[in-house]
């Protein structure tokens, strides 16, 4: 009879239920102002130790900085502009001359064998945001110029400033 009812009242307590946990100890909290991002990304800027967290939003792009003092990410730039249908790429580049982080949203096959041309908006100017090269590797002289088509891309990653492994079907 004592065993039953021990079982009966005995309550697991190996784990405290998420939402009796404080903030600053849960493990995921939810990012403010981020409803409807369909893609993130996360990089560290090797270059000044910032961490950045960047989103793609139906109607653009945010771009957010950590905080340590409030530890949170807090919003530095939200740019309004359209972006590619279907979104397979959405990485962060970073360079060591640019203060925020270049975003690659396409990677195409570029005219010559052996390259690719990364479609990069650019975070640190409101100007330009694709950049359109596409006449640059033609020597003037076609007639027809074949349109150039996103590459199946599975994933982009940054290993220095220079070195970038793009892996494609």
């Amino acid at each position: 009879m004592q065993s039953k009812q021990t079982h009966r009242f005995s309550l697991h307590m190996n784990r405290i239920p998420e939402r009796l946990v404080p903030r600053k100890f849960a493990l995921t909290t939810k990012v403010p102002d981020t409803k409807g991002c369909s893609k993130c990304c996360v990089s560290r800027n090797p270059y000044n130790g910032y961490k950045y967290l960047c989103g793609a939003m139906p109607a653009g792009i945010f771009l957010m900085q950590w905080y340590d003092p409030l530890n949170k990410f807090m919003l530095l730039k939200h740019f309004e502009c359209s972006l590619p249908s279907p979104l397979n790429v959405f990485e962060m580049i970073i360079t060591p001359d640019m203060e925020y982080p270049m975003i690659c949203v396409s990677v195409k096959q570029a005219y010559q064998q052996n390259k690719l041309n990364l479609d990069l908006i650019n975070m640190n100017s409101g100007a330009s945001w694709f950049r359109s090269d596409e006449l640059e590797d033609i020597d003037g002289s076609a007639t027809v110029i074949p349109r150039r088509e996103n590459l199946q891309v599975i994933n982009v990653t940054q290993f220095d400033k220079d070195t970038i492994l793009v892996c494609h079907d």
